[in-house]
């Protein structure tokens, strides 16, 4: 039986707090900031700034997808951008990522958007190669991000 996809709710709250570790520790990136409460209230509070979807295999919740909006001036368009894609390591190759996908694509078109993006370590080739299976392209750039205390100093200029 093919695993479920569909939209989290706060009784995914625990598994998606574990995934979302789960991606940061396979990247390299910090964990722990992710926690329960900064989700329900993120996600399921009463203004969410993320959507998430959920592959379930039976009970167990395997995969996510975690996005927001966003605008492209180039294209003159609204999309969403994709912030996370992950299946666990023993449900992976059996199209439970190429589904997430899809349904990330459907839910922005439902909602009249245009596009959806992402970013991938470049050191990430097997993200690489399943993101070319799905016909993306990949765009060269350097992202940047600003936060913690230089976030917070630059925001103070602007009341200077």
């Amino acid at each position: 039986m093919p695993a479920t996809i569909r939209p989290a709710g706060p009784g995914d709250a625990d598994a998606l707090v574990r995934l979302i570790g789960g991606l940061n520790a396979h990247v390299g990136a910090e964990t722990g900031r992710m926690t329960r409460q900064v989700l329900m209230r993120d996600a399921f509070g009463p203004a969410p700034t993320l959507s998430l979807l959920v592959a379930a295999d039976g009970a167990a919740v395997v995969g996510y997808a975690a996005w927001c909006d966003a605008y492209d001036t180039e294209h003159a368009m609204a999309g969403v951008y994709l912030i996370d894609l992950f299946v666990e390591p023993p449900a992976r190759r059996r199209g439970i990522a190429r589904r997430l996908m899809a349904a990330v694509a459907a839910a922005a078109r439902t909602r009249g958007r245009g596009f959806v993006w992402w970013t991938a370590l470049p050191t990430n080739a097997e993200a690489a190669a399943f993101y070319a299976s799905i016909a993306s392209h990949s765009e060269f750039m350097v992202a940047h991000a600003l936060s913690g205390a230089r976030f917070e100093a630059l925001a103070d200029e602007a009341s200077r």
